[in-house]
């Protein structure tokens, strides 16, 4: 009968499998720090080990569940990453590369805890895969269509109260004045990070999967419109002539609006749950609230 992994020698092994899977990886993990800097829509990168190490602390309580059975698991991981590396290598694919990197973490985790810390720990996963820098064909296919999405729906919502805002591709002219709504003002960097967001927020607390899936979802969507609430005053402010203090309020509310962003959504998913919770019981309460099953 398998025994309880997590002695302080399971610790040390596991510290040292993990050291030595970075150092195999170094060069990956080198260039999505690089990629991390040097691309706008890559800010979310920095965010992610942050909250997976959230996510594994609020979750510690499920290290109890795991007996360390189905370590042989981990071989068969390190070997699909390591072809997902060689695949990435001859089809200069980068993103498989850098995701390649993360599987040999998770294979370092599952040779000590055993297979189970595959399920217990799946939202620490699925969140470390946002360490993956954006790939370049969702810069070109998603990023670059979304500033001009962006400056169109801009351009919308100031003309509805009656400013006259002339624009071309993703530039926009008032008052004489252009901006140009660049990169890292295209609401992709937000998506990101308010799904990275929701997704510590809503599997650290009990949940039902509708009320976390609902949150999920809603969040890109949420994220844009809050962009271009941030984008209009902006152009107004460059239109009148205040560079400086638009510059600052780019800068601040690029901070700000995610966090805006979801306490909005977290609002009305609160608020809705509040209508519903006692004929539905949707999030799992007993009686009102978020509360459900465990995290």
């Amino acid at each position: 009968m398998p025994t309880h992994p997590l002695t302080k020698r399971s610790v040390i092994v596991w510290t040292l499998l993990s050291a030595a899977a970075l150092v195999a990886s170094a060069d990956a993990w080198v260039d999505v720090w690089r990629l991390a800097g040097e691309n706008a829509d890559s800010g979310h990168v920095y965010l992610a080990p942050i909250i997976a190490a959230w996510l594994l602390w609020v979750r510690r309580h499920r290290l109890k569940e795991l007996d360390g059975e189905g370590r042989w698991v981990a071989l068969p991981i390190v070997v699909f990453a390591a072809a997902m590396s060689l695949v990435a290598y001859h089809a200069s694919v980068q993103s498989l590369w850098h995701l390649s990197s993360v599987l040999l973490l998770v294979s370092c985790a599952v040779a000590v805890m055993g297979v189970k810390a595959l399920t217990r720990f799946a939202p620490v996963w699925l969140v470390m895969c946002f360490v993956v820098p954006t790939p370049g064909i969702v810069r070109t296919h998603v990023s670059l269509p979304l500033q001009t999405a962006t400056a169109q729906a801009t351009q919308a919502v100031l003309g509805a109260v009656g400013l006259d805002v002339v624009r071309s591709g993703n530039l926009l002219s008032f008052n004489g004045q252009a901006v140009a709504v660049a990169e890292a003002c295209n609401g992709l960097r937000m998506v990101t990070t308010l799904v990275l967001v929701v997704l510590g927020f809503v599997f650290s607390r009990p949940m039902r999967p509708g009320a976390r899936a609902a949150m999920v979802l809603l969040s890109p969507a949420l994220a844009i419109v809050f962009n271009v609430a941030r984008l209009a005053p902006l152009v107004l402010l460059y239109g009148w002539g205040y560079r400086e203090l638009a510059s600052t309020v780019h800068d601040i509310s690029g901070y700000l609006i995610p966090i805006f962003a979801f306490a909005f959504l977290w609002l009305g998913v609160w608020g809705f749950d509040r209508v519903l919770s006692k004929r539905t019981n949707w999030t799992g309460a007993r009686h009102s609230g978020l509360a459900g099953a465990a995290p």
